[in-house]
């Protein structure tokens, strides 16, 4: 069980991208790291690329896979106006995104702190 949920914690760990597109005022776009990112910045995010933050599609509609964040199965429809994940994977157009949390205020971020505290408390039970 330790090791299944080491496991998982280090899949979640490598789920956020360590760059993304960010839409600057005149319309363009610049990569730069996540950790730059702050609220309220827009960002455009790929099929294929996994949300950097959580936040509110401000720009078509997409599909998302929050599998390993909330243990749905199946893609989730996303339209403009919809909240999405960070580590979530966007899975079919791409979107912009309006950043909303970011860092530890992330979903993300609290179930990866849960996740490690569950091993730690699990790990002191053997000793």
């Amino acid at each position: 069980m330790r090791d299944r949920t080491a496991g998982a914690l280090d899949v979640l760990m490598r789920r956020l991208p360590s760059s993304v597109e960010r839409i600057k005022d005149d319309g363009s776009f610049e990569r730069i790291a996540v950790r730059r990112l702050n609220v309220g910045d827009v960002v455009r995010i790929l099929p294929g690329e996994s949300f950097p933050a959580d936040g509110t599609i401000v720009s078509r509609d997409t599909s998302a896979d929050e599998a390993l964040l909330t243990g749905e199965s199946r893609s989730v429809t996303k339209q403009v106006g919809a909240e999405v994940i960070a580590g979530s994977h966007n899975l079919s157009s791409a979107v912009q995104v309006r950043v909303d949390k970011i860092g530890q205020s992330t979903r993300y971020a609290q179930i990866v702190a849960l996740m490690e505290r569950v091993s730690v408390e699990k790990r002191d039970l053997h000793y």
